[in-house]
């Protein structure tokens, strides 16, 4: 063999490797990188709430070890399912807890770039909106609703056929018994009621009365003709903190009746000039609170109950259209202690909102709500109830609310 073909030869093997070595594959990324999660495995330490929370609505405070300060690389995990990572540092994560409603879940972490879970731990994921004396495979369709001190339940309900059903006394842990029947075929549900003095319920129905049921339940009758003093609508009505019931509708004017004596007929009832339909009524640290409709505008506005026979200036409260659009309705409202009003509207507006002293506001427990909320009241505690109706059987529910917040006096609950 000559020496030019042997260096050929050579030449051809020294390229071959060279060309070998330049296709070797690249080591596989590793599991760690570098500034995400240090590398360690997490580590849970304590939880608050430290065992339960809300679920779709808790913020839980996560403490351990070996978090990312980089939130998005925090996962979360109740089970399979993942919260949501509000806040995070090393040592100490906030999550809202999902919509995943069980008693026991395992509460685990994963850090971007870190292999391994943290350890897991039992945790309660509570209902924080739940069905309310809910009749199985039946349609009930809730309108006015009230709540007595020991936390039992009132409500009048329609039959899917839209028959009246009467009232419906429910207790907290769900046992339903009647309370008192239809008023008659064109009466047929209560569109607010309220409990008084000495036990009487009182309830109106978008007519010119105040109708009244005995205490302990029973046929109710009409008590306080509100046509006389010109209004010839009520559709809602409160008990102010001197034992008077303001009431309001389609009409130009509000209603003032003085109950006198339990069981007594009322003492006198005098209207006073007020524009706007009335839907939702209720009294709060001496003012009256009122949410209306003007041509395609709602508003909820307040007055100053100085006495029975002195009220003052109407005042602009909240523009509800401005602030919620021109779907929105305020149907309903009632007040927490610290001042926050709670109203009932449509579903593209949530449902359910609040509204802050401070003229703030925002959907309450958003996601949670479905329909149209057209009665609420504050039963014992923090417990909210809600009427709910909506275009499907299946949204006409009684509703159960954890507020986390205590609710307002009824002045005319005793």
């Amino acid at each position: 063999m000559n020496t030019s073909l042997i260096l050929r030869r050579l030449s051809l093997f020294l390229l071959t490797i060279l060309i070998l070595s330049g296709c070797k594959k690249d080591p596989p990324a590793s599991l760690y990188e570098p500034g995400i999660g240090q590398g360690a495995v997490p580590t849970i330490a304590s939880v608050v709430p430290n065992d339960s929370a809300l679920a779709g609505v808790t913020a839980v405070t996560i403490t351990g070890t070996n978090f990312s300060p980089v939130k998005e690389y925090n996962f979360v995990y109740f089970n399979a399912t993942p919260g949501t990572v509000l806040q995070a540092s090393a040592t100490q994560l906030v999550v809202k807890a999902p919509i995943l409603i069980a008693d026991s879940v395992g509460l685990k972490i994963a850090i971007q770039g870190v292999e391994l879970f943290s350890n897991a731990i039992r945790y309660k994921l509570v209902a924080a909106v739940k069905d309310f004396g809910v009749l199985a495979n039946t349609v009930e369709e809730p309108f006015g609703i009230t709540c007595d001190t020991a936390g039992n339940v009132y409500v009048s309900l329609l039959s899917a056929a839209g028959t009246g059903l009467g009232v419906k006394k429910i207790t907290p842990s769900g046992v339903r018994t009647d309370y008192s029947p239809v008023f008659s075929s064109s009466v047929n549900k209560w569109t607010s009621m309220k409990l008084g003095p000495g036990g009487y319920m009182y309830a109106a129905a978008n007519r010119n009365a105040i109708f009244r049921i005995p205490p302990n339940g029973g046929n109710s009758a009409p008590w306080a003709n509100t046509g006389s003093a010109g209004v010839s609508f009520v559709v809602d009505f409160d008990f102010d903190a001197l034992g008077n019931i303001w009431g309001g509708g389609d009409n130009q004017k509000i209603v003032r009746v003085i109950p006198g004596a339990p069981g007594s007929p009322p003492l006198g009832s005098a209207a006073f000039p007020f524009s706007g339909n009335v839907n939702a009524l209720r009294v709060f640290q001496n003012y009256l609170y009122l949410a209306t409709k003007n041509d395609t505008v709602w508003n909820i506005w307040r007055t100053r109950v100085f006495s029975a026979d002195s009220i003052g200036p109407k005042e602009l409260y909240f523009n509800f259209t401005n602030k919620f659009g021109s779907l929105a309705g305020a149907y309903s409202m009632t007040f927490a202690a610290d001042g926050d009003l709670f109203v009932g509207t449509d579903p593209d507006t949530g449902s359910l909102v609040v509204i802050h002293p401070d003229k703030s506001a925002e959907r309450f427990y958003p996601g949670l709500f479905s329909g149209r909320i057209q009665g609420m009241a504050y039963g014992k505690g923090t417990e909210m109830y809600l009427s709910r109706t909506g275009s499907t059987d299946a949204l006409k529910k009684i509703l159960r609310v954890n507020t986390q917040k205590q609710g307002a006096p009824y002045y005319g609950r005793q």
